[in-house]
C-alpha cells in the first residue's frame, strides 16, 4: 500500500443499489482500518444539474415546498426518501407528525430518518435531511392542532400537499375511523384553502373504497350516506351505541376502513370544485420492487402479517378462493404515481379531478392460490433462522373445513406447546396461544379480500406513462407491464426476512440446514 505523508492512500469503493444494504457495515470496517472512503452512487442518485438539463419533473419540483401527512407510515417514509433523493433542489418538506406517548414530533422524525430506508441518501447527501421540517400536529384536532407560526409558514411556503394520513385498521372503531379518515381529510382541505401557492393536493385513498362494487372505474361513486350526516350522528351517539349500529351504518362495506375512505372521497370530490386535487387509489401495497432497493418493507398490514407467520411455521391454514385474482402493487410504484400525479395536475396535463386506480390485475393478474404457493416456495428456499414448524400451506374455501384445520394446526399445537413449556419451565418466553389469537383476528380481517375479486379499471394510471418524458419514465416508472411476479415475490419474502425479522442474508445457508433437519 502506498503511503503519503504517513497516511494510507485513499481506497475508492463503488456500490450499486443491490449492495446498498451492506453499506454501513463496509463503511465502518474501512473507517476503522484508517482508510478514507469515497462512495460513488452515480447510478442511484440524481446529480445536481443546471436548469436547462433537468427533466420535466425535476424542473417542476425545483424550489418547491411540500407538505406531507402520514409521514410516519410505510408509504409516507418511502415518499419522503424518494423526494429528497430525486429532487436535490427542493426547498423544504414539511411533515405533520403528532406527539405519541413520551415521544414528541421531533423524536419521531429522527426515528424515521434513522431507518435503513434512508441509508443511501444519508451517505451520498446527508445535507438533504436538513430540508425536513417538523410540524407538530394531529389530523384529529381542529386546525390540525398546529401552532399559529407553523400555520403561517405553511400558508406562505407550501406548493404541494400529499395527504396519506389514515387509520388502516380494518376493525377500527367507527367514530375514530371517521375522525381520522373523514374529518382529517376535511381539515386538510380547509388548510389547503388558505395556502397562497397551492398547485396540487394529492389525496391517497384505496382501491377498495368502492369494494361494494364488482367493477371499479376511475370515477367518484355516490355514497349511500351523506358524510356530514354521518359525522353529526356520531356526535350524540355514545361508543356502545355506535358499536351496536356500525354494521347497519356501513352496510355492504366490509369494514370501517373502506367505508370511511369512501366517504372521504365524497368530501374530496366536492372540494375539487375549488382546489387542484387528484386522487390515488392503491390496491394492496407490498414491498418495494427496486427503489431505493428491492424488498424494503416494514408494515405488517394486509397479507404480510400472515406470510410472516407462515414463514415461521406458526400459521398454515388459509381461508381463500384460490382462483380469485388478487391485486397487489409494489410500494415504489405507488410513490412514483403520487409524485407523477402531482406534476400532471399542477402542469395541467390532466383534467381537474383525475383519479388513478393504482392496480395491476388488468395487465398482470395473479391468483390467490399462486400467491400463497409462490410465497411458500420462497419461504422454504430462504427460510427464517428460527422456525417453530415446517412451513406449509393448506388452503380452504369451505368455512367448516377451515375451522377444523385451524383447530388442529393452529389452536391445539399452540396450547400443547405452551403447556409443555410451562411444565418443563422452559426459558422460551414466546407464548404461542396469544400469537394464534392475533393471527386469527388478522386472518378474519382480510378474509373478505381473499374470497372476492374485483375488476379495477385503470386507464388513467396506465396512460400516465405517456405523459412522462423518457428520462422521467425511467426514474419515476409507473409502468407495471414488465413486472415478473416470481422474482418480485422472492424479493418480497426476502424483505420480510430481512427488514421485519432482522435476519441477515448470510444466515440463509445455515437456516436451510436447520429447515432440512
Amino acid at each position: 500500500m502506498d503511503v503519503n505523508d504517513g497516511r494510507p492512500s485513499p481506497v475508492v469503493c463503488q456500490f450499486s443499489v443491490n449492495e446498498a444494504l451492506h453499506l454501513y457495515t463496509v463503511q465502518e470496517k474501512l473507517l476503522k482500518s484508517g482508510h478514507q472512503v469515497d462512495f460513488d452512487f452515480s447510478d442511484t442518485f440524481v446529480a445536481e444539474k443546471p436548469p436547462e438539463m433537468m427533466s420535466d419533473l425535476e424542473t417542476f419540483f425545483r424550489g418547491k415546498s411540500i407538505f406531507i401527512t402520514g409521514a410516519t407510515g410505510f408509504v409516507g417514509k418511502i415518499l419522503i426518501e424518494k423526494l429528497l433523493r430525486a429532487f436535490p433542489d427542493l426547498d423544504a418538506i414539511y411533515l405533520l407528525i403528532r406527539n405519541k406517548g413520551d415521544k414528541n414530533a421531533a423524536r419521531r422524525l429522527q426515528k424515521i430518518v434513522d431507518c435503513e430506508l434512508f441509508s443511501l441518501l444519508k451517505v451520498q447527501r446527508p445535507e438533504a435531511m436538513q430540508k425536513l421540517k417538523v410540524i407538530s400536529g394531529d389530523v384529529t384536532k381542529n386546525g390540525l392542532g398546529i401552532s399559529e407560526s407553523d400555520h403561517q409558514t405553511l400558508i406562505e411556503k407550501v406548493n404541494i400537499v400529499f395527504h396519506s394520513a389514515a387509520t388502516v385498521k380494518f376493525d377500527e372503531d367507527l367514530k375514530l375511523a371517521l375522525d381520522i379518515n373523514l374529518q382529517g381529510t376535511k381539515r386538510i382541505i380547509e388548510l389547503c384553502k388558505s395556502l397562497k401557492h397551492l398547485e396540487a393536493l394529492v389525496h391517497v385513498s384505496t382501491a377498495y373504497s368502492n369494494c361494494n362494487r364488482r367493477e371499479v372505474d376511475e370515477i367518484i361513486y355516490e355514497a349511500s350516506w351523506d358524510p356530514e350526516k354521518i359525522i353529526q350522528a356520531t356526535y350524540w351517539m355514545n361508543a356502545e351505541l355506535i358499536a351496536e349500529h356500525t354494521p347497519q351504518i356501513i352496510g355492504n362495506w366490509p369494514n370501517t376502513y373502506t367505508f370511511t375512505k369512501a366517504l372521504a372521497e365524497q368530501v374530496v370530490s366536492e372540494a375539487s370544485k375549488d382546489l387542484p386535487i387528484t386522487i390515488v387509489r392503491p390496491s394492496i401495497i407490498l414491498s418495494t420492487a427496486s427503489d431505493p432497493f428491492p424488498g424494503w418493507i416494514e408494515s405488517w398490514n394486509g397479507p404480510t402479517g400472515i406470510v410472516s407467520a407462515a414463514s415461521k411455521g406458526v400459521y398454515n391454514s388459509f381461508f381463500i378462493h384460490q382462483g380469485a385474482v388478487v391485486d397487489m402493487v409494489p410500494a415504489d410504484v405507488v410513490v412514483n404515481l403520487l409524485i407523477c400525479s402531482a406534476w400532471a395536475l399542477a402542469c395541467k396535463k390532466t383534467k381537474n379531478l383525475t383519479i388513478y386506480n393504482c392496480c395491476v390485475s388488468n395487465q398482470k393478474p395473479l391468483k390467490w392460490g399462486d400467491f400463497i404457493s409462490q410465497c411458500l416456495f420462497f419461504v422454504r428456499k430462504n427460510p427464517s433462522e428460527k422456525v417453530f414448524w415446517y412451513p406449509k400451506a393448506h388452503a380452504y374455501s369451505n368455512r367448516f373445513l377451515y375451522n377444523i384445520g385451524c383447530f388442529f394446526r393452529h389452536v391445539f399445537p399452540a396450547y400443547l406447546m405452551d403447556t409443555i413449556n410451562l411444565f418443563v419451565k422452559s426459558k422460551n418466553e414466546i407464548k404461542l396461544v396469544p400469537i394464534q389469537k392475533k393471527l386469527a383476528k388478522a386472518s378474519k380481517a382480510v378474509e373478505y379480500f381473499t374470497t372476492h375479486e374485483w375488476l379495477f379499471k385503470n386507464e388513467n394510471f396506465v396512460n400516465l406513462s405517456n405523459l412522462l418524458s423518457q428520462e422521467d419514465n425511467k426514474k419515476f416508472s409507473v409502468d407495471i407491464s414488465n413486472i415478473c411476479w416470481s422474482s418480485y415475490l422472492e424479493t418480497y419474502v426476502l424483505g420480510i426476512r430481512k427488514h421485519i425479522f432482522g435476519e441477515s442474508d448470510c444466515t440463509i445457508p445455515k437456516a436451510r440446514q436447520m429447515l432440512k433437519w
